[in-house]
């Protein structure tokens, strides 16, 4: 499979979807740094971990920004746990590398609701490693408590709440206390326009009982005329109110 990967990226552009990128990149780079004693490790978890930093022209993090929420999720889980292991080896990240995945977990927030599913606009979501054990993915905060604990930061930590069972058997004991040690903070923003995105987002506060709305516009596709298509999902006191 290495080899296969290997060979796929050698011969790979960049106008492939950038979750295939990420997948193939990660991929490479686990098992070339988890298999040491194989002669071609070195190569594999270089040329992986090049790719997913940036340092070739295949992917880049403006790239990875505008995707859809269904691609982004498993592309932060991935970097996650490629974070880990780089963790655990004393690797430290280079601050562009920071900077580009805390903005790939900052931009998922408004889509959030207040029970930790995300909004039902576009396609269903992927599976995701660490919980498809669990059945259909619902709660998605996950992902940014297990952010907050690689990227030592307090607002992800304030948005993911809890440190939940699939972290505690990745992480372990020091992971949970990590979380734990983080000082507090407030999330922002409460309102976001995203005029390139055509959606607003509004919303009460961060705990399971607030308020949310996000509005979305756009050209529907069997209007002869280019007439505007108006989607809404309201979430008041936690339930949801209505959508269309």
């Amino acid at each position: 499979h290495g080899h296969a990967v290997y060979e796929s990226l050698q011969k790979a552009s960049a106008q492939q979807p950038p979750l295939s990128l990420v997948s193939q990149a990660a991929f490479l780079y686990l098992i070339g740094t988890m298999l040491p004693e194989y002669r071609y490790s070195k190569i594999w978890a270089a040329r992986g971990w090049d790719i997913l930093q940036w340092k070739t022209p295949l992917l880049t993090v403006e790239r990875l920004l505008p995707g859809s929420l269904a691609a982004q999720l498993p592309m932060i889980e991935l970097y996650c746990l490629t974070f880990t292991v780089r963790k655990a080896n004393r690797f430290l990240l280079a601050p562009p590398v920071i900077e580009g995945i805390v903005k790939l977990v900052e931009q998922l927030s408004p889509f959030l609701q207040p029970d930790g599913s995300l909004c039902r606009f576009g396609e269903e979501p992927h599976r995701l490693l660490l919980t498809s054990m669990y059945g259909p993915i619902q709660d998605i905060r996950y992902l940014f408590s297990m952010a907050a604990v690689l990227l030592k930061n307090p607002a992800f930590a304030a948005i993911g709440k809890t440190f939940s069972e699939p972290l505690f058997w990745w992480f372990g004991e020091d992971g949970r206390k990590e979380f734990a040690e983080l000082p507090s903070a407030t999330p922002k923003p409460l309102s976001a326009l995203f005029p390139d995105k055509a959606f607003a987002m509004m919303r009460t506060g961060w705990d399971e009982m607030s308020s949310y709305c996000i509005f979305s516009t756009g050209i529907r596709r069997d209007a002869k005329k280019g007439l505007p298509a108006v989607r809404a999902q309201v979430v008041g006191d936690g339930e949801l109110r209505g959508m269309g």
